[in-house]
């Protein structure tokens, strides 16, 4: 996008945008089945989270280990490249799916706000924006407590 060099995108948007080829691969593919841990996984790709995580299932499969995910949340972004509301119900059940407590990262107040209801519940708040969300699960990370 012009009017923000950040905003690179796998998916048009709706909008005519500039397009380059990119080559893409599934974490699970990148890392392969030996790959030692992974303590934290950042996840920013514009509305693209859910396929993000569909490509992490032996990644985030491993029950025993200890995570944390930082996943932008755009539900509008998210439910244009998926294809309809339903989308953010599938986003939420892969990551709760995988035993993760789940926080909102409330910039505005600087505080971490346990999510134990729906993602829903933020997509009223954060229509054309996105926010971030810490999910976690293992002992490593039980003192952000149990915002499941």
């Amino acid at each position: 996008s012009p009017c923000n060099q950040g905003d690179h995108r796998v998916w048009h948007g709706g909008k005519k945008r500039e397009a380059a080829a990119v080559r893409c691969i599934t974490l699970d593919g990148f890392l392969g089945p030996d790959f030692p841990e992974v303590s934290v996984v950042k996840v920013d790709v514009q509305g693209a989270e859910l396929s993000v995580l569909r490509g992490a299932k032996q990644l985030l499969g491993r029950r025993q280990q200890e995570m944390a995910l930082l996943l932008e949340f755009w539900p509008t972004g998210l439910t244009s490249l998926v294809g309809g509301e339903s989308a953010i119900e599938e986003f939420e059940q892969e990551v709760r799916g995988h035993g993760f407590w789940v926080y909102h990262m409330d910039e505005k107040a600087g505080e971490l706000v346990p999510l134990p209801g729906p993602f829903r519940a933020l997509t009223q708040q954060f229509t054309d924006h996105f926010t971030n969300l810490l999910c976690v699960r293992g002992e490593r990370f039980a003192e952000v407590g149990n915002g499941r």
